[in-house]
């Protein structure tokens, strides 16, 4: 009867999802998993979850469930892996009084309009920007960046709706795609100035930075992230500069509250930032985090919300790389050849294939384009990057194009 019982609204289907319920259930809590859709999340309950059918994106009910859940023993947290139902996590934890991240900074870190207009009243350096409500605007701001930019919806992850354009046929394109989006209402779209360079992300907790990440990014016009390598190889003044902007970027959208994820380009000027997550990153970074270096940040976000004191030692120092298999077409997964064996390889650990086979792959330019991952770790993060790359190579995918698109 006192066992404490940690509420969870909504959950990722891949990445950390999983992860969160077996690190509250390993902790001695009672997990409860809250979902619109609970066919969706069958893996939460072979993880240990309740799952209970509420409409999680109606803050109204889901305070209701987690009230009457509360009757049934001691609430210890109400939080959420998932990126969509962040805002609605944090209003509820704050009205039943347990800890969790501003809702109001969650609510303009969930805003890239918003999150841009902070970055600037920060003095923080960000792409040059603007929202457009029109074509004429559209192309107008196209001009005004030079001819050649990003348009994103104002909100959203995973790169989804993120392209870049260099005409304005093409950005029309674009900004349609995005307000043709799953949204209910229209989404707002944002026009950035395209910053290149290597992409790298800052891995934060309570506003402390855990590491760097360096991130790769798969052919234009998409934003594809096809790996990732921790700890970043930048040197010392380099990873200065990059974890420096990310703090001050999480503290000017009062986001400094258990796990963030900063995204941000090194430029030959020094680094730009791109967007802030008030979350932990998706792509299992936080797998490669323990890999290297022992510091689990998914039990430390579950032990931040359940009001536990979190302490991030590393306790291994090491390396360890990501590899995704991205579909090259779209059609009938019917084969994938070459993920066995791996896992006696003593540098890649994890081999997984995330899409079933026979399933229907879509390219939709974004992380839904991801078919599996490959994982190594290794005393240095370039062995580790070179046994991933190693691997994904060796993998070969057989995706069988539809007849009439065969037959066209």
């Amino acid at each position: 009867m006192n066992t404490p019982i940690d509420i969870f609204v909504s959950s990722n289907t891949t990445g950390t999802g999983e992860d969160f319920i077996r690190a509250s259930v390993a902790s001695g809590a009672r997990a409860v998993l809250l979902s619109k859709q609970p066919e969706r999340h069958a893996f939460a309950m072979a993880a240990g979850a309740e799952i209970r059918r509420v409409d999680v994106n109606d803050g109204c009910a889901v305070l209701g469930e987690c009230q009457r859940v509360s009757h049934e023993g001691p609430l210890r947290a109400v939080l959420t892996s998932s990126e969509y139902s962040l805002q609605i996590a944090a209003t509820v934890a704050r009205a039943l009084g347990l800890p969790g991240p501003d809702p109001e900074g969650i609510a303009i870190a969930r805003d890239k309009k918003r999150q841009r207009q902070a970055f600037d009243a920060a003095g923080l350096r960000s792409p040059r920007w603007l929202q457009v409500d029109s074509i004429a605007d559209l192309v107008s701001a196209l001009t005004a960046l030079g001819g050649r930019a990003v348009i994103k919806p104002t909100d959203g992850s995973g790169s989804v709706g993120v392209r870049l354009v260099g005409s304005a046929a093409d950005a029309i394109k674009a900004a349609q795609a995005v307000r043709a989006g799953s949204s209910a209402e229209r989404r707002a779209v944002l026009v950035e100035e395209y910053v290149s360079g290597p992409q790298y992300s800052v891995e934060l907790f309570h506003g402390v930075p855990v590491g760097v990440t360096r991130n790769h990014i798969g052919a234009p016009p998409s934003f594809i992230e096809t790996g990732h390598d921790f700890p970043a190889t930048c040197n010392a003044e380099a990873t200065e500069a990059l974890s420096d902007l990310a703090r001050r970027a999480v503290a000017a959208l009062g986001v400094a509250w258990g796990p963030s994820h900063v995204e941000l380009r090194m430029t030959d000027n020094g680094p730009v930032l791109i967007e802030v997550n008030a979350r932990l990153a998706g792509g299992q970074i936080p797998t490669l985090v323990r890999l290297a270096t022992g510091i689990d940040l998914v039990g430390a976000a579950v032990t931040a919300a359940g009001g536990g004191d979190v302490c991030l030692v590393q306790s291994r120092s090491g390396g360890a790389a990501l590899r995704f298999i991205v579909a090259s077409q779209a059609g009938f997964l019917r084969r994938v050849d070459g993920i066995d064996g791996y896992p006696a390889n003593h540098r890649v650990t994890h081999v997984r294939l995330t899409a079933a086979l026979d399933s229907y792959i879509e390219l939709n330019g974004d992380f839904r384009d991801r078919i599996g991952y490959v994982i190594a770790e290794a005393d240095r993060t370039e062995n580790a990057a070179e046994a991933a790359e190693r691997a994904v190579k060796g993998i070969c995918v057989n995706i069988a194009k539809p007849k009439k698109e065969e037959n066209q």
